[in-house]
């Protein structure tokens, strides 16, 4: 049975069309019916165990008006499974991002109420440290058969970047905060994509949300620029720059190590290029560069 089928049967719906929208952690699909526009998430086999998280999360939130609403199967469960799949089925809240957001008062408070219905949750959230911002990448980096000079910089880099983000305040975060994931819809901010929700830090959200830095190409302005949007964030959050401030800016490169080992887990270690890992080594040497020049001065 094919998939459209499978949400015919399992959601009581009748579709019209079924159109790809993108993949990463599972593949989502914009669902068209005469009433109304869903989206579908459809996890494989292997991805089930963050199907179950995002589907219990979801309808935890389904009472706020953060999150899109989650709708439950004929037999009143949240998501669907059978041996190879498992669906997510939830409100479309249209194509249309935010452009990169800036620090201010109205998307802060927004974000502080995530957190603080997110902290509700905290016993069911999974814990993320070192072995999930750091070690996959090292990880993939052993099975890449990079140089052994290449992968013990890029582990005393990682450790040294750790280091400076294990000074974060604990706390809930959605873990992919970016404007992809975000939508405004008459007034209203939502939030969706939980698949990296979890215990670490809620300063990390802001860094996704507001850094600037060009992924691939290292620009000495762009450190400038996220230092001041961090900067504008805490004291906006009445947060001590002196102690805040360089662990986000460490985020930022720990964000590098978090993305590329995802993508190795969902797309296959073959899908990145030994000249991008190079690429990388030298935007992290450059960044980790300006957080020590910042900690001279």
């Amino acid at each position: 049975m094919n998939i459209k089928k499978i949400i015919e049967l399992k959601y009581n719906i009748k579709t019209d069309d079924m159109i790809f929208i993108r993949k990463m952690i599972g593949t989502t699909y914009l669902i068209k019916t005469i009433n109304k526009d869903y989206i579908a998430k459809i996890y494989e086999h292997r991805e089930r165990a963050l199907c179950v998280k995002s589907a219990e999360i979801l309808a935890l939130l389904n009472h706020t008006k953060i999150t899109p609403r989650v709708y439950p199967t004929i037999n009143n469960n949240y998501f669907y499974a059978n041996s190879k799949i498992s669906i997510l089925l939830m409100d479309y809240l249209g194509n249309t991002q935010p452009e990169k957001m800036t620090p201010n008062q109205s998307i802060l408070e927004r974000v502080k109420q995530l957190h603080q219905e997110l902290n509700k949750l905290s016993q069911i959230l999974p814990k993320h440290s070192y072995a999930f911002f750091i070690d996959r990448f090292l990880q993939f980096l052993r099975i890449s058969k990079v140089r052994e000079d290449i992968y013990q910089d890029f582990y005393e880099l990682g450790n040294y970047l750790f280091s400076l983000a294990s000074n974060l305040p604990e706390g809930p975060c959605h873990g992919d905060l970016h404007n992809e994931n975000i939508r405004i819809m008459n007034g209203e901010f939502k939030v969706f994509d939980f698949d990296t929700v979890c215990m670490f830090s809620p300063l990390i959200d802001y860094v996704v949300m507001f850094e600037r830095s060009n992924f691939n190409i290292f620009n000495q302005n762009d450190f400038q620029l996220d230092k001041i949007a961090f900067s504008t964030c805490l004291e906006h959050l009445g947060l001590d720059k002196t102690i805040y401030l360089k662990p986000m800016l460490a985020f930022t490169a720990i964000r590098h190590y978090e993305l590329i080992a995802t993508i190795a887990s969902v797309k296959g270690s073959g899908s990145i290029s030994y000249d991008f890992i190079i690429e990388q080594y030298n935007w992290i040497k450059s960044w980790v560069n300006e957080l020590k020049n910042e900690e001279r001065n």
